[in-house]
């Protein structure tokens, strides 16, 4: 477990409720962390990449409740990415990680994961 002090977590969880979409940004660190738990039971698509495992949004989404549409969760990605809650990987279709910021969106997969940050907030480690 995490050994961070209480007062660091909690300048964490205030940074955390500064973003725009708190409640989805909330929502999806929540389900990565359980998936981070194993508490999914294999329901969520992993890509392993330099020893981290990533978790694959199009599983992750489909648990998500009350995402009217798919531009708030990607708002909540990446107001989370862009504050370092998150760590992404996109992975073509021929199975290859893009480091490219430029991709056709149709032909790749997103997997994120818990950063540093993301881990403090939960009190977990990698």
């Amino acid at each position: 477990m995490n050994k961070c002090i209480f007062p660091e977590r909690s300048e964490v969880l205030v940074e955390l409720c500064q973003l725009p979409r708190q409640s989805v940004c909330f929502q999806i660190l929540t389900l990565i962390q359980m998936c981070h738990r194993e508490l999914d039971g294999g329901s969520i698509g992993t890509r392993v990449h330099d020893g981290k495992v990533y978790y694959q949004f199009r599983c992750l989404k489909q648990y998500m409740a009350n995402v009217k549409t798919i531009s708030n969760a990607k708002t909540g990605l990446s107001a989370l990415c862009d504050a370092e809650f998150l760590d992404r990987i996109v992975v073509s279709s021929a199975d290859e990680v893009i480091t490219d910021s430029a991709f056709f969106r149709g032909n790749v997969s997103v997997f994120y994961r818990l950063s540093q940050k993301g881990m403090l907030l939960f009190g977990l480690d990698e």
